[in-house]
């Protein structure tokens, strides 16, 4: 299959809410004092940016958390066994499009908790019996049973430690995340970050046809999730759009003669060199000067794209350490030269070629390339 240009996005949404779910029923009535103990002291846990509801079983209007250590005896008085059901509340739940965990507490088992077995709500639940199993014999979610506050805080709180994307025939081309790097093993692309606030992450990658790039997300407690990158649709950027520099009239002399392969008259040493010198030796700088003056005044290295406009000469600051060549070759840069990489669709690997980049390769029309 081909290679094709796509532009995607991974969004990562982390927990900001938990709903407490007490248990009031007969069966729970003789350890109210567990319940109560262990929910007050998970809501002190919780962090500062993280919301709270609580409901008891049966009863699907919530109450304020921060108002349950001040009125626990009387919410227990008002539900007092009530029978264990879940219904009322998962259907309101249902309406919600927060992102939220459920811890429902509690002894003895619910009624109708198999009616929602399946359900998204079930799947982000998590059973704490203080004593009876509260699914008996079924094992339809999640349970732990005599849990310090800390264990559940655990499951509660587990935050992403590393993202690892990948794919048949991935090449990550821009990504809007400076936290990421690219990596390039054994002929298969990969974007990395680890212990990042925010991995939220715009990107433009090459990719087989028929296949989509996944990201692997690794938490804290060791447990692996695969979640798809979103595709959307490629916006051309317009060049008026760029942020290009122009260069100064010297310098645009330089440029259309090295283009043609012809020598130049340097203007640091005022010198002839070679259409392909990047840096003059001439200078009391031990590592050279660009010869584009103009580049050092705006601090630019690595990749410089060279955008040529009517009589006008323009460069851009290329931010990213790969770019793309054609449909199945990409320059990856290493220091002050940039290897060449092939796609071979045969062995769905990218082949590191013995090739670097020349100096002023054509990209595209009008857009030459080079790694200072």
């Amino acid at each position: 299959m081909a290679l094709i240009q796509i532009k995607g996005k991974l969004e990562i949404k982390g927990i900001k809410k938990v709903i407490f779910i007490l248990d009031t029923s007969e069966s729970a009535y003789s350890y109210w004092n567990e319940i109560a103990s262990l929910t007050s002291q998970l809501i002190a846990l919780l962090p500062k940016d993280m919301e709270g509801e609580l409901y008891f079983l049966g009863n699907s209007n919530p109450i304020e958390i921060s108002q349950f250590d001040k009125l626990t005896s009387q919410f227990f008085e008002e539900n007092l066994n009530r029978i264990s059901l879940i219904t009322p509340i998962f259907e309101k739940l249902s309406q919600k499009e927060d992102i939220f965990n459920i811890l429902i507490i509690g002894s003895g088992k619910i009624f109708d908790l198999e009616d929602w077995a399946d359900s998204h709500l079930l799947k982000q639940t998590l059973l704490i019996s203080v004593k009876d199993s509260l699914q008996g014999e079924l094992s339809l979610a999640d349970e732990i049973s005599y849990p310090t506050a800390q264990q559940i805080y655990t499951y509660l709180y587990d935050p992403i430690i590393e993202v690892e994307i990948s794919g048949k025939g991935f090449m990550p081309l821009k990504w809007s995340n400076g936290g990421y790097s690219l990596n390039i093993i054994e002929g298969k692309a990969y974007l990395t970050a680890s212990k990042l606030d925010n991995y939220f992450i715009n990107l433009e990658y090459l990719i087989t046809s028929d296949f989509s790039p996944q990201a692997k997300l690794t938490y804290a407690s060791g447990q692996k999730i695969i979640k798809p990158i979103q595709n959307l649709e490629i916006v051309e950027m317009k060049e008026e759009d760029l942020n290009l520099i122009s260069l100064t009239s010297e310098e645009e002399e330089i440029f259309k003669k090295a283009i043609f392969k012809k020598p130049f008259l340097c203007i640091h040493c005022k010198k002839t060199h070679e259409w392909n010198t990047l840096y003059c030796l001439n200078t009391s700088s031990i590592l050279g000067e660009p010869i584009y003056p103009s580049l050092n005044n705006y601090k630019i290295s690595g990749f410089v794209l060279f955008y040529q406009k009517d009589e006008k000469v323009y460069f851009q600051d290329y931010p990213f350490n790969l770019l793309k060549i054609d449909e199945n070759t990409v320059a990856f840069r290493e220091g002050r030269r940039a290897v060449l990489y092939k796609y071979s669709e045969k062995e769905d690997m990218w082949i590191a070629t013995s090739h670097t980049l020349d100096p002023y390769s054509k990209i595209k029309e009008g857009v030459y390339a080079v790694v200072f």
